[in-house]
């Protein structure tokens, strides 16, 4: 086991060219379901009829498409990084592993079923019909998520392993699940803040066609600010256990030295170095995730405030 952790790096599968195609295909499929269905054929007659652009709602169903694109395309990369974790998890790990990974499959398929059926109470006719239209994409999207979502719990699941294993393994498995996580802060970050530009597009061409209607600005904040606590709670609970068993290695083989030690400045540049080496958080590392966390929510606030 602690030759294959030594090993053991963030994959890259040699499926990647597929990601293009199945992009490609989510693009073509989301941007059809929207453009075709028949709220944009109502959508078209009004602009029609009030001498109008529907350009707006064009470019909304382009964002749309690329929600889809992204789904399909991230998919394939999350699930190799999610079967590449899977497979690096000690057995010792592996009862808890399922039974997380159960409760986030249902907790992920409930939230993919209730975007289905949820009703559009309190919403204009007009915003509950594009709502209805754009459900499909979006429980797509959810269950295409699922997979980078599983790597968040197996990094947590995985590091519990982390103090039976032997110097080397440790690190190497700190350094590998570190940067899994930050792969999957990246990846998540960008597609949910696609997410919430399209929600805000949505909002913009609804009041350019229909400048009476009720569509306030506080969705897209409040949109924004569910996304980012999600990830941030995916995100923080999976970096606090890495960052925890960095600790662990960094006190059992480079302990803090007392102040009065005769070779303090040898111990306390040997626990910066193997801290440098097990990727300890910095404040510049923190302060970026901090960023790719709040990026859903700070694409609404710029959203409203940009907006007329």
């Amino acid at each position: 086991m602690a030759d294959a952790l030594m090993k053991a790096r963030v994959p890259t599968t040699s499926y990647a060219w597929l990601a293009g195609p199945l992009s490609v295909v989510g693009f073509v499929v989301a941007y059809r379901h929207m453009s075709r269905s028949q709220t944009a054929r109502l959508i078209e007659n009004v602009a029609e009829s009030r001498n109008t652009s529907s350009g707006a709602f064009g470019l909304w169903w382009i964002l749309i498409g690329a929600v889809g694109a992204f789904a399909l395309g991230m998919t394939l990369f999350l699930a190799t990084w999610l079967a590449s974790a899977i497979r690096d998890t000690p057995s010792s790990c592996r009862r808890r592993l399922v039974f997380d990974l159960i409760l986030l499959s249902v907790i992920v398929v409930a939230v993919a079923v209730l975007g289905l059926k949820t009703g559009t109470t309190g919403e204009p006719e007009l915003a509950g019909r594009l709502t209805k239209d754009v459900r499909p994409v979006s429980a797509i999207s959810v269950l295409c998520a699922w997979p980078g979502f599983a790597a968040f719990v197996v990094i947590r699941v995985s590091c519990r392993a982390v103090p039976q294993l032997a110097g080397p393994a440790a690190v190497e498995t700190v350094r590998r699940l570190r940067s899994l996580n930050q792969r999957l802060l990246a990846t998540f970050g960008a597609f949910l803040t696609l997410i919430v530009v399209a929600t805000g597009m949505r909002r913009r061409a609804i009041l350019n066609l229909f400048p009476s209607l009720d569509v306030p600005a506080e969705q897209v904040l409040l949109y924004g600010a569910a996304l980012a606590l999600v990830l941030g709670f995916f995100y923080v609970s999976s970096a606090n256990a890495v960052d925890a068993q960095a600790n662990h290695i960094l006190n059992t083989y480079a302990p803090i030295p007392p102040p009065d030690s005769v070779d303090l400045s040898d111990q306390v540049k040997r626990r910066n170095s193997l801290a440098e080496i097990v990727g300890a958080e910095g404040p510049w590392k923190a302060f970026q995730a901090s960023v790719l966390i709040a990026a859903p929510l700070l694409s609404a606030l710029i959203g409203i405030a940009t907006s007329s």
